[in-house]
């Protein structure tokens, strides 16, 4: 199985990361590959893999299909309807997988005539205690994570939670977010944790 995926996400490695240990899992031998970037890796990827099952982790205009092999993408915006060269870029592929119930609706929604399978990433969810004490104490803890993008919304949590709580020393809300991050906290309660994390350390 080959796993094509964009190397500059840090999501979608995690989750290369993940169908790599799954598949190797099930006695499949795996190869993880860096989306091309350009004509020459493209052509490569065509003449080394043409008979192989090729999984796809990327986006939009990237989803390009390897000739004669068994291609399977894997879009994951959650948007309300995909733009059609999206789609078209998707009906050429043997399968697509997605991995909400909401990304399958919104694709058929959106015209696309590809098979396409609910299969949710391959985590090894820890049993966790069932919470019993619904009772909350202050101060309160609030805890965000996410990359510094505008459609995160960290200017809404921002602002939601300076009018909940004007007052400091009622509640706390700690953003993890990344070392490129500009934004700096308005104020002591809210606290910008600018961390990478190496994606091989969330699978630990």
């Amino acid at each position: 199985m080959v796993i094509i995926y964009d190397k500059h996400r840090r999501s979608f490695v995690v989750v290369a990361m993940l169908y790599d240990r799954l598949f190797k899992k099930m006695g499949l031998q795996t190869l993880l590959i860096p989306t091309p970037t350009n004509e020459k890796e493209r052509e490569y990827l065509e003449g080394q893999y043409a008979e192989h099952r090729v999984l796809h982790i990327t986006q939009g205009r990237d989803f390009v299909p390897i000739p004669w092999a068994y291609n399977i993408a894997c879009p994951a915006h959650e948007w309300s309807r995909y733009p059609q060269p999206w789609i078209r870029q998707l009906d050429c592929f043997q399968e697509v997988w997605v991995y909400s119930h909401h990304i399958l609706e919104v694709l058929r929604s959106s015209g696309l005539q590809a098979p396409v399978y609910w299969v949710p990433q391959s985590l090894e969810n820890e049993h966790i205690t069932a919470k019993t004490q619904w009772e909350a104490s202050a101060p309160f803890k609030f805890l965000f994570c996410g990359e510094p993008h505008f459609r995160k919304g960290h200017h809404l949590l921002i602002e939601g939670f300076l009018r909940a709580f004007p007052k400091p020393g009622v509640a706390t809300l700690t953003i993890k977010t990344t070392p490129d991050c500009s934004w700096d906290s308005p104020r002591e309660d809210i606290q910008m944790l600018k961390l990478f994390v190496d994606p091989h350390e969330w699978l630990r």
